[in-house]
């Protein structure tokens, strides 16, 4: 970029000199013209530098009213030949370039300003064909990096790299104070990209910077946009595979599909099936996000097969065992509902590829039985599912022989707490924050109540009695043979 300082170096003004302004040689040129108008504003264009005689500057308020014209258009310099109309340049110039930091410029009366204004527009249309040139160069880089980067991040460090200065992707709403430029595809309208303003590094024109930033977001916009076709043509590959495995029957051989759908699927290994459904009733914690999008892209996470249920609000994810242990895949759940409160979920214990379409029955059987917001085990929810068909009166007997002759809550509290730790005395007293003797003596009191010490066998009932209680308060259909 040519600057004040850049033309003081052209042989055509080795003779000048800077009489005053001085902090101003840092002000960008773009061309130059002759002006001896006492009204000068409509001549003025930002990086102009004026040449003249100064023949319409004899008066004091007109060089007031030109260097305020000149500073409030971003003019660059004055050039002023002295000679035949000024022997010198007045002090009054002086103080107002000094004032405006304008360049202010003297010259011998004998050099042609044809001369000046040649070299300065030579010198920038080299400029410009060069900038040109590297501003394709660059374009043509921009655009192989968008067909070999792997990720948004990737395609970034690229562009850094090509550019040499910091490139980053921002939501259009963050507020930047640096040049930014909209990626313009349609659906991406919500993005932006922006180029951090650097204290060192190579600096690029006004103009050099716009169609650089232009044609890069262009490219980041035609990087998204590629991405999304191949996420959805990858959406349809799980989604039929997902399909062809709900078809596949226990009789059938181990599949071996990968390479017809193009997906890292090993159908040799066990997987975990995770089914999560909304439910109708209940607004979610937040409005600002689409929560279908939020289930497939945590689930898609986890790298493994999602598809949606068509018809049935329901998310289906098919996940490799040995890839993916429970722990993360719990984690990724959980971090669903603690957005999506409304939502069911359950897990079901890895099987066999063979036994995936009957553990997917059995999920769908399960789920609107399972709770809201929490991640349900495919093994606890069957095991409630079994007791809830145990006969009722005989059961009610058993409720009434255990924890019916247990009425006061704080009985009822310390009882429950020796079932769940097992008897262990030091856990116990953890869970209840009580004194040993108060324990012992509460201890004594429900084996009295219950006519029976508190043994092994008498936990057994205990426990089957509360499971049966808390399994009728959420009570399952009566079983089918198949399911649904």
């Amino acid at each position: 970029m040519l600057t004040v300082d850049g033309c003081l170096g052209f042989p055509e003004l080795r003779n000048a000199v800077v009489v005053a302004g001085s902090g101003g040689l840092d002000r960008p040129v773009q061309f130059a013209h002759v002006v001896e108008e006492p009204d000068i504003e409509s001549w003025i264009r930002p990086g102009l530098v004026i040449l003249t005689t100064g023949h319409a500057l004899g008066e004091e308020r007109i060089q007031q009213r030109w260097f305020q014209q000149l500073d409030h258009h971003h003019a660059a310099a004055i050039i002023v030949a002295c000679g035949r109309y000024l022997n010198h340049i007045p002090d009054s110039m002086r103080r107002q370039a000094d004032r405006y930091q304008i360049p202010l410029i003297q010259v011998p009366w004998d050099i042609p300003f044809i001369s000046i204004t040649s070299a300065i527009h030579h010198h920038i249309i080299q400029q410009q064909t060069k900038d040109l040139a590297q501003l394709a160069t660059m374009q043509t880089q921009m655009t192989k990096s968008a067909l070999s980067a792997r990720s948004l991040d990737e395609l970034l460090q690229k562009f850094m790299g090509i550019v040499r200065i910091p490139v980053r992707v921002v939501p259009i709403d963050t507020f930047t104070d640096c040049p930014s430029f909209v990626i313009p595809q349609e659906d991406l309208r919500n993005l932006k990209l922006s180029f951090p303003r650097l204290v060192s590094g190579p600096r690029y024109s006004g103009a050099f910077l716009d169609q650089l930033g232009r044609h890069m977001a262009t490219v980041t916009g035609l990087y998204l946009l590629r991405e999304q076709v191949v996420r959805i043509h990858q959406q349809h590959a799980q989604t039929r595979l997902i399909f062809r495995l709900l078809e596949n029957t226990p009789a059938s051989p181990v599949p071996a599909w990968s390479d017809d759908f193009g997906l890292p699927f090993d159908a040799s290994h066990n997987h975990y099936l995770v089914m999560i459904s909304r439910t109708d009733e209940g607004p979610q914690k937040s409005q600002t996000f689409d929560p279908a999008t939020l289930i497939r892209n945590a689930l898609e996470d986890l790298h493994g097969l999602v598809s949606e249920i068509t018809g049935h609000s329901i998310w289906l994810g098919v996940f490799d065992a040995l890839n993916n242990p429970e722990s993360r895949i719990e984690h990724t759940v959980e971090g669903i509902l603690g957005k999506l409160p409304a939502l069911r979920a359950i897990l079901s214990e890895p099987v066999d590829v063979r036994d995936i379409p009957a553990s997917y029955r059995m999920l769908r059987y399960l789920l609107p039985h399972a709770p809201e917001g929490v991640l349900s085990r495919s093994s606890t929810l069957v095991y409630y599912g079994v007791l809830s068909d145990l006969p009722p009166v005989p059961m009610a007997s058993l409720w009434k022989a255990t924890w019916g002759r247990v009425p006061d809550p704080l009985l009822r509290r310390t009882l429950a707490a020796w079932l769940d730790e097992d008897g262990n005395t030091a856990r116990i007293l953890e869970q209840l924050s009580i004194h040993r003797n108060t324990l012992r003596n509460r201890l004594k009191r429900i084996a009295k109540l219950l006519g029976t010490p508190l043994s092994v066998g008498t936990a057994h009932q205990l426990r089957l009695a509360r499971d049966w209680h808390n399994a009728v308060d959420s009570p399952f259909p009566a079983p089918r043979q198949d399911f649904p």
